[in-house]
C-alpha cells in the first residue's frame, strides 16, 4: 500500500512525465531533492517537480510533513528495481539509479540520560536526538504518571519498548488479557 502510495505522490508527479529512454541520475536527484523540502513551509520560489509533488498530495498544509529519509531511500530502491527489470528486459541500457548516491544517513547514537548528561545539557544547552531513561528515572516517570488515564499505555511503552505508532496502533482485538499479550499488527503515524 505505501509502494502505492509512493508512486501516487512522489515518482509519478515528479518524474512520470519523462520518457524512460530520456531518464537521467540528476532527474532522480531532483526528485529527492524535491522531496527534501516538502513541509508546512515551502520555499518562495518552489521547483516546477516539487509543485507537481505538493499538487498530488492531499494533506493540509499545516499537517504536511516532509518524508523521512527512509521514505526517500524506499523510493529510490523502488525506482532502481523497476529500471532494472527494464534493463533486464532490453527496453533500457542501463539503470540510471545506480549513478545516485547517498550521503551518510547512519541513526544517531543513543545517550543514557544520567544525571552527568543533564548537568552537560544544562550547561551548554545542547540535545541530544536520542536520549535514553536510566532504569531511576523511567521508575519516577511511571510513579508519577501511575495515576493518569494512559499509565497502563505508558508502562507497556516503558517496558515492553512499543515504538509511539506501535502503541497508538493498538486495538482490542490485538489485546488478549488471559494470555498477558499483545499482537502488534500496525501503526499509527
Amino acid at each position: 500500500a505505501s509502494y502505492e502510495r509512493h508512486l501516487d505522490i512522489y515518482v509519478k508527479p515528479g518524474i512520470g512525465h519523462i520518457r524512460l529512454g530520456d531518464l537521467r541520475s540528476t532527474d532522480l536527484e531532483q526528485l529527492y531533492a524535491a522531496m527534501r523540502q516538502i513541509g508546512p513551509a515551502l520555499p518562495a520560489k518552489p521547483t516546477p517537480m516539487l509543485q507537481r509533488i505538493v499538487e498530488a498530495r492531499h494533506d493540509a498544509l499545516q499537517s504536511r510533513r516532509r518524508p523521512s529519509e527512509a521514505t526517500i531511500r524506499r523510493v529510490h530502491a523502488t525506482i532502481s528495481a523497476a529500471l532494472g527489470r527494464a534493463v533486464k528486459s532490453q527496453r533500457l541500457a542501463r539503470n540510471v539509479a545506480t549513478f545516485v548516491e547517498f550521503g551518510d544517513v547512519s541513526a544517531p547514537k543513543a545517550v543514557v540520560w544520567t544525571e552527568a548528561a543533564v548537568r552537560e545539557w544544562k550547561r551548554t544547552g545542547k540535545r541530544h536526538k536520542v536520549a535514553v531513561w536510566t532504569p531511576e528515572l523511567t521508575g519516577a516517570f511511571l510513579d508519577s504518571a501511575a495515576n493518569d488515564d494512559l499509565a497502563v499505555l505508558w508502562r507497556l511503552i516503558a517496558l515492553r519498548g512499543l515504538r509511539r505508532g506501535e502503541a497508538l496502533g493498538l486495538g482490542w482485538p490485538d489485546v488478549d488479557l488471559d494470555l498477558g499479550m499483545i499482537t502488534v499488527r500496525r501503526a499509527l503515524v
